[in-house]
């Protein structure tokens, strides 16, 4: 069997490095193993769609097995360049919204096409339900989020939460974006970038929110939010990130918020 990836990550080391491994784990278990009966190679777009429309045009013309995509942004160049060709199936993983960019029509039904996979976004009635009870006083959050494709979804989801949702309509999101930088120092870039919206926004909000998207999966995002303002950030997926936050939020120069 022979398998390719694209991936968006700008470096060799990023999360979608994670469900690769799962994937290839998953197949040796089936009794597909790297080096013997499976062939892998890997593709990095660099969070760049027509990089990576560029990639598979070159790759589709191969005759692999099947094609992996990680991230929205390679989910988006493999649409582009793959929908409709059934010798060519299409896995994509750690996709936003993959009904939005349109590769699956619903979670339910079988695919119509060649694409199949799997995303896991924190739903956002989940995300802004978790603020009411860790701080329901605050009313007004920041979130700083890159210009990429799994903000811009993942953004209109929580402005139809707040529009439409009876439990959220008042609390308000305050947007900023800072221009995607792709590369080996990218992170670095949009981090800098950012510096200024926390320091705007520090006194116009009660909590920063992390965006769904690179910027907000970045430490050195975190550590410049906490060196930049005097109001948390909201960082779940991890325990320790909760058990910080919550440490942080009932400190005496936070007010000493009590927690329901």
């Amino acid at each position: 069997a022979r398998v390719t990836g694209v991936q968006t990550c700008a470096l060799p080391i990023c999360f979608p490095v994670t469900i690769r491994l799962a994937m290839l784990s998953r197949l040796r278990e089936q009794g597909f193993v790297v080096g013997e009966n499976l062939q892998v190679v890997v593709k990095i777009s660099g969070n760049d769609v027509k990089n990576g429309e560029r990639i598979l045009r070159e790759e589709a013309e191969k005759p692999w097995s099947a094609i992996f995509v990680g991230g929205t942004a390679a989910t988006i160049a493999a649409k582009n360049v793959l929908w409709g060709r059934p010798d060519k199936p299409v896995i994509f993983a750690s996709t936003t919204d993959p009904v939005g960019v349109g590769v699956i029509r619903n979670f339910t039904d079988k695919p119509e096409q060649n694409f199949t996979g799997v995303c896991y976004p924190v739903p956002v009635n989940t995300r802004l339900r978790f603020i009411r009870q860790l701080l329901p006083e605050a009313k007004t959050l920041g979130l700083i989020h890159a210009d990429m494709p799994q903000s811009h979804g993942y953004n209109q989801w929580l402005k139809e939460a707040l529009q439409n949702d009876p439990e959220f309509r008042q609390m308000r999101i305050v947007f900023r974006s800072v221009p995607l930088a792709t590369g080996e120092n990218g992170d670095r870039v949009m981090v800098e970038a950012a510096r200024a919206f926390v320091k705007e926004l520090d006194k116009q909000v009660d909590v920063f929110i992390k965006a769904n998207d690179q910027l907000g999966s970045r430490r050195a995002f975190a550590e410049m939010v906490s060196a930049n303002s005097s109001k948390p950030l909201i960082d779940w997926g991890k325990p320790e990130n909760l058990r910080a936050l919550w440490r942080l939020i009932t400190r005496a120069d936070y007010g000493g918020l009590k927690l329901h």
